[in-house]
């Protein structure tokens, strides 16, 4: 299926993710009033003691310890009755998704000198990182709904990072590879349509129509409205409805055609593939002994050619 699908343009590489401002102790003002956190209990507190120096420290000794320090001290919260404090999980999260920074560091430095044992345990270890800041994320979300946004910041630079070691994947054409990575960073982040886009065109390279289908739907529903993600989108409906034409499925191509006739209606080749479709579907129609239908899809092709030649 790959020639009948439209790839991206290039392949997009993330730069470091700057890690984003994060909450100060409750005896600051808080990120938003609305994740108004609360970081009195000793145990919190000096977790937020060891969160803000592995977010400034250089050193990657001294952020293993505090990104350590920091994991101790909110156990030790949970262990006090903690549970249902809101900022005990906001941190936790946090701390997964610095604890993924470094992980991929080290899987990426395994990587350079071929040491596979190391890179697949570290691979493991980084989905463990991610399914947990997800899960933290989540109950934060759920407690205390106005820290989403602040959360979001978090799940993004966690998913930047797993999002380009799928992109370095795709570039070694280790498709597979590329794929847990992109499913992986999309249990993290749902808000940036990229690893959909690229996760329909790895589905579509090995042509397995439902999964590409479903992903680049996904990709465009998610790129729909935002004008950073307009090529995304575009192409995302094209592709969709040329997989339908290839599948024969003349009713959902000429759908999706019609869709991307309103997203980009200055695409002429597209214009053109809609007629065809009109035409192979009244010939379909024709074949299954439907008249009437036949006639209806022949009717739409001669209109468009009239408004294309008008």
């Amino acid at each position: 299926m790959r020639k009948y699908v439209v790839w991206p343009a290039a392949v997009l590489l993330w730069g470091g993710v700057a890690a984003p401002a994060m909450a100060q102790d409750k005896g600051a003002q808080a990120a938003a009033p609305e994740c108004d956190l609360k970081t009195s209990h000793f145990a919190v507190s000096r977790a937020v003691l060891y969160i803000q120096s592995a977010l400034n420290s250089q050193d990657t000794t001294k952020k293993e310890q505090s990104l350590d320090g920091a994991h101790r001290s909110l156990l030790e919260a949970l262990d006090q009755g903690q549970a249902q404090n809101p900022a005990v999980w906001h941190y936790l999260g946090i701390y997964h998704a610095l604890r993924l920074d470094q992980d991929i560091t080290s899987l990426t430095q395994a990587d350079s000198v071929g040491d596979s044992t190391r890179a697949d345990s570290l691979s493991r270890v980084l989905t463990g990182d991610v399914d947990a800041a997800d899960s933290s994320f989540d109950k934060v979300e759920t407690m205390m709904p106005g820290c989403q946004k602040e959360d979001d910041q978090f799940r993004y630079m966690a998913w930047a990072k797993v999002a380009n070691q799928g992109i370095a994947a795709m570039r070694k054409n280790d498709y597979e590879q590329a794929k847990t990575y992109f499913a992986t960073a999309n249990t993290l982040y749902t808000k940036d349509p990229t690893t959909y886009f690229y996760t329909a065109t790895l589905f579509a390279s090995d042509n397995n129509a439902d999964s590409a289908l479903a992903y680049f739907k996904q990709a465009a529903t998610v790129a729909d409205g935002d004008t950073s993600y307009t090529e995304i989108h575009e192409k995302s409906v094209d592709n969709v409805a040329r997989i339908y034409q290839v599948l024969e499925q003349w009713d959902s191509a000429a759908a999706w055609f019609k869709q991307y006739r309103q997203v980009k209606p200055g695409d002429f080749g597209a214009l053109v593939d809609l007629g065809s479709v009109y035409f192979s579907a009244a010939q379909a129609a024709k074949d299954a002994g439907d008249s009437a239908r036949a006639k209806a899809y022949v009717a739409q092709g001669v209109a468009l050619h009239d408004s294309i030649m008008s």
